[in-house]
């Protein structure tokens, strides 16, 4: 096959991603984990991955997002980009996303991320936030 035409199939599976987590996301979810796609195809949709991993209210969709996100754990551009997004999310001071962002730091073994996010949490006013850093032991 050519260069060109392996381009061209990585372009579509793309679009096609991008498309199925608009419409399906769960089935979008199945089928990354399945592919296995490159880097290069979840960095432009990581604030929708990253979303699934950690705003949705499917056990599923949690699961799966943090699958896809699990096959590039080692990515140094992917745990930077991490970083930035997960930080829209400590604004809202939820529990509900604090607790999927430790989750997610747990299940990805980022242990200097982790250990920032659980000192956030003890310092949150929010008591309920304040006890995820007794119920998440640093990894």
């Amino acid at each position: 096959m050519r260069q060109y035409d392996v381009m061209q199939e990585k372009k579509q599976l793309a679009l096609d991603l991008e498309k199925a987590l608009v419409e399906d996301n769960l089935t979008a979810l199945r089928l990354w984990t399945a592919l296995e796609p490159g880097i290069e195809i979840l960095m432009p949709l990581l604030s929708r991955v990253l979303d699934l991993a950690i705003d949705s209210s499917d056990p599923n969709k949690i699961g799966l997002a943090r699958k896809v996100l699990f096959q590039h754990k080692k990515d140094p551009g992917l745990r930077n980009q991490l970083q930035q997004l997960i930080a829209l999310y400590l604004a809202n001071n939820d529990e509900w996303n604090y607790r999927r962002i430790a989750e997610l730091y747990t299940h990805l073994q980022y242990k200097e991320e982790m250990a920032a996010f659980l000192v956030l949490c003890r310092a949150n006013d929010n008591i309920e936030i304040q006890e995820i850093s007794d119920d998440y032991p640093l990894i």
